[in-house]
């Protein structure tokens, strides 16, 4: 979501939310720019397996431009 006016005191311009559809456990992170998401993904995703001794088998995206990487 975003761009946020105004900007969040740390900069922050954009919000990024990771949902469980299980436990509907909801995770915000704010970011200065959309680049940021996969690594927000992986500090969820290393938060989440940590804490449940289980790891992510699915992800879903609501699409938005933008956020299409070809890194890995």
């Amino acid at each position: 979501m975003g761009p946020m006016k105004p900007q969040s005191q740390g900069g922050a311009r954009f919000v990024v939310t990771f949902v469980d559809d299980y436990s509907r456990y909801v995770h915000v992170y704010l970011i200065k720019a959309k680049s940021e998401v996969f690594a927000r993904f992986k500090e969820y995703k290393a938060l989440v397996e940590a804490q449940t001794g289980r790891r992510i088998r699915c992800l879903r995206s609501d699409n938005v431009t933008g956020l299409v990487s070809t890194r890995h």
